[in-house]
């Protein structure tokens, strides 16, 4: 079995313009619930009403923000040329980032998406691939989760799209060490 593609989504597939403070902020008043950081927040909280409310509230800024936005330009080549399962381990919802992959014709190249709604954290998401394929091969922006990914014994490569790294190179680099 080829080892999966694990693909983060904001900052990877498509850019999730939201200006995270002011959500933070609006959040934290319509729940009643003080959110710092909602990284830390899911962390501590999966399973819990508080994490649903958050979850819930969250969501639909999500939402706002992903129809107006449009995917990477070179995220569709990329996922038509990768022959192996592509996973997306996001800390979106689920059925918003399923919208998104529908609406811009890439849903069809995606074997699996793995979202908040199911996962507490990017660690768990990265957890039950490997229980399913071993390990993989890891795409985000964040080093922090390239980190968890290579001590969970993935392949995990930093997209830093800031500094003009592409997808396609991350492809190209693919085939050059034939993983």
């Amino acid at each position: 079995m080829k080892l999966p593609v694990v693909l983060d989504f904001d900052g990877v597939i498509a850019k999730v313009d939201l200006d995270w403070s002011l959500v933070k902020e609006k959040v934290s008043l319509e729940t009643g619930i003080k959110i710092d950081s909602f990284t830390e927040f899911f962390n501590s909280n999966f399973g819990s009403p508080e994490y649903d409310l958050v979850s819930r509230a969250l969501e639909k800024y999500e939402k706002s923000a992903l129809e107006a936005a449009s995917p990477y330009p070179d995220v569709k080549v990329v996922l038509e040329a990768i022959n192996r399962p592509l996973i997306i381990a996001t800390m979106q919802t689920e059925s918003v980032v399923r919208s998104f992959l529908k609406k811009h014709e890439l849903l069809m190249y995606i074997s699996d998406i793995l979202g908040r709604n199911r996962f507490g954290s990017k660690k768990e998401e990265l957890i039950y691939i490997s229980k399913k394929y071993g390990s993989g091969i890891f795409v985000d922006d964040r080093p922090s989760n390239c980190k968890v990914a290579r001590k969970l014994g993935f392949k995990a490569f930093l997209l830093d799209r800031r500094k003009g790294k592409t997808l396609k190179n991350l492809l190209d680099y693919f085939y050059t060490i034939s993983i």
